[in-house]
């Protein structure tokens, strides 16, 4: 039977030793294999009579006696808890590494709120006081104070990138663009630091780049970001070329060379490069500084947009970073192409526009926050209202509803605050009928997030920290809207009133 002597006492049916929890289970399996006629196999604990519980893995057959034609079952038992036991520690070790993995998950989420909201006041309230400052020295202090605070806003996107690609969560968006947009909106961006150290700054297109393809956009432009500004960085004569390329194919794939005049990198150290903060040499990184994320997050997005990021370098004499990334060839009649402009752009011509009269609620636990949008909108001439929680927003819209001649226009909701949280304040305004656009904030970039705000009844959403840019391009084009609406209204009762003039006359 597999089992040591003594495992049963004389007189003793083998069932009786059965555990409890396994014997019902253990004789439905005999049974079924003898109204079938089949094989028997099955797992089950045992009990020892000194107690102690042992697995048993069973199997066997049904014989029929040639003489009376009895049926008798032959077969073996053998003891397989070793094996049980190295199972359970598996499945424990699986469960141990999940809740680790969702720990790790909510802790960077959570950072990365509360991370990102005071970042909303440390940064807005530099913007606003830059704009009034006429002395040039303090203007300077207040630059210094927005460059800092937008580098470790980048240090916390990469931190947070890299968890959400480690954990499954990157949020990747297949959309069709204008390729040469998206590289001339980066050598916009990274023009200014190749000058800079004085370096020559080229992009050149090969012959038989499509002009729009299907992909990731904003993931591009972070992998070439990150690959131009490490060549800038660690190039200090020369220069740096980005050689665009597509490769036919299903599907195509579009391909990036940055080549630099740099310092090179040896071979021995070119496979950690793309490790989570490594630079591949100590001394590199003590000269240079940085966290060493760039390339270890590129390569990940590079990745999961289908392609991968390669290098050939040599020491004193540069080096060459390939990027790949798979792209579907599109018209640019597909009605998902984007026009992309330049973020600067963007801000420039928000900053101008007016929202006189809009009537704007701003729920936000954080006072700061609130006062700085307050601050912000004011300023373009909207009427604001604040409520700290989603318990007061309600309470806010309804009395506007009920006891105002204008009820609110807008609503600016922050989506993770204690008690009544914005997910579920924006569902309980739609089911109460507020129909105006409600516009998130988020400070939680994970995948799945922006489509909650969505799903929850809000119409767009802005992540923290808010850039005055962003949000007056938001609130201009949902007030803008309301315009539209306002005039149609309009234009509908003016024709009622002229019908029922009509059949007056």
């Amino acid at each position: 039977s597999g089992l040591d002597r003594g495992a049963t006492k004389v007189g003793e049916r083998f069932e009786e030793r059965i555990h409890p929890d396994d014997l019902e289970a253990h004789k439905e399996a005999i049974r079924v294999a003898l109204e079938r006629g089949e094989k028997f196999e099955n797992e089950f604990r045992y009990i020892r009579p000194d107690g102690e519980v042992r697995w048993l893995a069973g199997r066997g057959q049904f014989m029929k006696s040639e003489v009376g034609g009895s049926t008798r079952m032959v077969g073996l038992n053998w003891d397989i808890t070793e094996r049980k036991q190295f199972e359970d520690s598996l499945e424990e070790a699986r469960r141990l590494a999940e809740a680790a993995n969702r720990s790790k998950s909510e802790f960077v989420a959570n950072m990365s709120h509360e991370i990102r909201t005071p970042m909303t006041a440390v940064l807005g309230y530099a913007d606003l006081l830059a704009a009034d400052e006429t002395d040039k020295e303090r203007k300077q202090y207040l630059r210094v104070i927005k460059r800092n605070g937008d580098f470790l806003l980048r240090l916390i996107n990469d931190i947070l990138d890299l968890s959400k690609i480690e954990s499954g969560k990157l949020d990747v968006s297949t959309e069709a663009f204008i390729i040469q947009e998206v590289v001339e909106d980066v050598r916009a961006m990274m023009a200014d630091r190749a000058l800079g150290k004085q370096l020559d700054f080229q992009v050149e297109y090969e012959l038989g780049v499509p002009e729009a393809v299907a992909s990731d956009a904003k993931r591009l432009k972070q992998i070439l970001v990150n690959l131009i500004g490490n060549a800038i960085k660690f190039t200090d004569v020369g220069g740096v070329k980005v050689v665009v390329r597509f490769i036919e194919g299903l599907p195509g794939q579009l391909q990036f060379d940055v080549i630099d005049t740099g310092i090179g990198v040896p071979e021995a150290h070119q496979e950690r490069m793309f490790e989570p903060f490594s630079q591949g040499d100590a001394s590199v990184s003590r000269r240079f500084g940085g966290t060493g994320l760039g390339l270890a997050i590129s390569q990940r997005l590079a990745r999961v947009l289908g392609g991968e990021i390669t290098v050939s370098s040599e020491p004193g004499r540069g080096s060459t970073f390939r990027c790949t990334i798979s792209a579907e060839v599109v018209s640019t009649d597909d009605s998902r192409l984007t026009s992309r402009q330049t973020p600067t752009r963007v801000t420039q011509q928000s900053e101008l526009a007016r929202h006189d009269g809009l009537r704007i609620l701003v729920v936000d636990d954080r006072r700061d926050v609130r006062h700085l949008a307050r601050h912000m909108l004011e300023r373009s001439g909207a009427t604001v209202t604040l409520a700290c929680d989603g318990v007061e927003a309600l309470a806010a819209v309804e009395a506007a509803r009920q006891h105002d001649d204008v009820p609110f226009e807008l609503i600016l909701l922050d989506m993770q605050m204690p008690g009544l949280d914005g997910y579920e304040t924006a569902q309980r305004l739609r089911s109460m009928g507020f129909e105006h656009p409600i516009i998130a904030f988020t400070a939680d970039a994970m995948q799945g997030d922006m489509g909650r705000c969505l799903e929850s009844g809000c119409d767009d959403y802005l992540s923290k920290p808010i850039d005055v840019g962003e949000l007056f391009t938001l609130v201009t084009t949902y007030s803008q809207q309301l315009d539209l609406d306002r005039l149609i209204a309009r234009r509908a009762q003016r024709r009622a009133s002229d019908s029922r003039d009509q059949s007056m006359d």
